[in-house]
């Protein structure tokens, strides 16, 4: 406290204040009875939250706390500032005694959406102030396509003719890769692309953001797959001397150059049946042990094909543990008929996580009349435990239909997802190879009156999201579709139109086709997005849908 001493002849003097205090010399100056003003106090404004996603058309509720020191116990004003273009937030007071206010934030339907922006909130009172920040995103609703990514849609034009993007993955740090088949320099080769978190090629990525990997004449790439040190592993098939197709795949440094500590020269071929031997799916094991899945053709009758799976070590060597020699075929139905894996994923065993690499379990899906799992172990024999003997067959009682994708859940369920009679189905089943009620099985067809399939299945926490595409009416060519089906297996309408969304990519009457589907998490929005991958017009296709 500041006190005044007064003499009766001798002048005042006043002492200097300490610092926030503010004294105010009033209209005598010298008058050693001024009175000095008390500190009128202070408050501060923070956040509930610091992030705030607006989804065009709604109304978003900022809630502010006021904290007030000292002798301030007024009201205060609250305000937003720099707001993305599209949102409106009118000012509040918060009252005397009140220490919350709500700023509700208006974004319009036509708001464009907009890349994470810093928002400012200001309180006010009389010559105080205080302000706190917010990142604010405007984004749209559930399966709208996100505009933030290069506008929308991306093409890709890789090769000097026919491309199609078959398989895509996620980095750790949002960068997506893209791979697939590009008729670059030989007929056919391995095509990847690598692209920002927002769909720009990364151009130090490969030669101006793009590699291409010939094996023969005719190389196609399949699937991808991210180790955790960052190296990239595509999968698909190559035309080699002396037979069909082989099972092919290769392994990429973080910045698109071949690792040459995989097989020497960063790439592998293995011969299966001597036939036709097509990868179509990778996985990364624990132990940095890759599994490739696909198809083998040992008769001499065309398309008699069985499950195949081969086993590399992280040096590129056949992994002569696994199967036999490192091979492991399964002929799924007796008889004639395609058997193929389309996909494989990775389930360890939550009941005994101690050694997680001999407890680690991987499941592939297919078929080519009806959806087909099996579960091996990690060795590549078949799990007996799973299903009958190791397999799950006649899940629809289909002649028609495939399964293609799989998504497996933390307690070990798994979505199957592909298509039957032509039209988007799924199924879940449970660890033991048991249909799971309520989802059960679903067919969700894009459209009543002509072709759809699933490709890809990714899970929007516990809903699933299936990508393919769709002819619609009397079309010709086929778009870009999605559907996301709630827990019991009916279409979630809240997602798109009735739970369907349809994207036409290239002009119209150019064929779109969505190969697969990854998930992209932003923790700055936060928010997690839908990347889908394909072909649009003969060029690699890629969009973004909001969830």
């Amino acid at each position: 406290m500041l006190t005044l001493v007064a003499c009766s002849e001798a002048p005042v003097q006043q002492d200097t204040p300490d610092a926030g205090v503010t004294v105010d010399s009033g209209s005598g100056s010298g008058d050693p009875d001024a009175a000095v003003p008390e500190d009128p106090g202070s408050f501060e404004v923070n956040l509930q939250r610091s992030q705030h996603p607006l989804v065009t058309g709604t109304t978003t509720s900022l809630m502010v706390n006021v904290t007030r020191h000292g002798a301030f116990a007024g009201a205060v004003t609250l305000e937003a500032a720099g707001l993305p273009a599209g949102v409106v937030a009118p000012p509040v007071t918060v009252a005397a005694g009140e220490t919350t206010g709500t700023l509700e934030l208006m974004t319009a339907t036509t708001a464009a959406h907009s890349l994470p922006t810093t928002v400012t909130i200001k309180g006010t009172a009389d010559t105080l102030t205080s302000i706190a920040t917010a990142t604010m995103t405007v984004r749209g609703l559930p399966g709208s396509i996100d505009q933030t990514f290069a506008g929308g849609k991306k093409l890709v034009p890789m090769g000097s003719a026919s491309d199609t993007a078959y398989a895509t993955a996620v980095q750790p740090d949002g960068k997506i890769i893209v791979a697939g088949f590009a008729s670059a320099v030989h007929s056919g080769d391995f095509a990847v692309t690598r692209l920002d978190r927002d769909g720009n090629v990364d151009t130090t990525f490969g030669v101006n953001g793009k590699v291409f990997t010939d094996f023969g004449s005719l190389d196609s790439a399949y699937a991808v797959a991210v180790q955790p040190d960052g190296k990239i592993v595509v999968a698909g098939m190559a035309t080699m001397p002396g037979s069909s197709f082989d099972f092919a795949v290769a392994r990429y440094n973080s910045d698109g150059s071949p690792d040459t500590t995989f097989s020497g020269d960063g790439k592998a071929t293995v011969a299966v049946g001597g036939g036709l031997d097509v990868a179509y799916a990778v996985i990364v094991q624990a132990n940095g042990r890759i599994v490739l899945g696909g198809e083998t053709n040992r008769a001499t009758i065309p398309y008699d094909t069985d499950f195949a799976l081969v086993g590399f070590l992280p040096d590129g060597s056949l992994d002569t543990t696994f199967g036999a020699q490192g091979i492991a075929i399964t002929p799924v139905r007796a008889g004639t008929g395609r058997d193929v894996i389309f996909a494989l994923a990775v389930a360890r065993d939550a009941s005994n996580p101690g050694d997680p690499v001999g407890n680690e379990k991987f499941y592939a899906v297919g078929g080519d009349n009806d959806f087909a799992v099996a579960r091996y172990s990690a060795n590549g024999q078949l799990d007996t435990t799973f299903g009958m003997q190791g397999l799950v067959t006649g899940v629809f009682q289909s002649t028609v239909g495939a399964a293609r994708a799989i998504a497996v859940t933390p307690t070990g369920e798994l979505f199957v997802a592909g298509h039957i009679n032509h039209d988007f189905a799924a199924v879940k089943l449970s660890p033991s190879g048991a249909v799971a009620m309520p989802f059960g099985r679903s067919i969700a067809a894009v459209t009543s009156t002509n072709s759809d399939e699933a490709y890809g299945i990714v899970l929007d926490g516990n809903k699933p999201i299936l990508a393919g595409w769709v002819y619609e009416g009397a079309s010709q060519s086929p778009n870009f579709a999605l559907v996301r089906l709630n827990t019991d297996g009916t279409l979630d309408n809240s997602f798109g139109t009735g739970g369907r969304v349809v994207t036409e990519m290239a002009q119209a009457g150019q064929p779109d086709q969505a190969n697969a589907i990854a998930l992209q998490t932003d923790s700055q929005i936060p928010a997690v997005r839908a990347i889908v991958v394909g072909s649009a017009d003969n060029d690699f296709a890629i969009a973004r849908y909001w969830q």
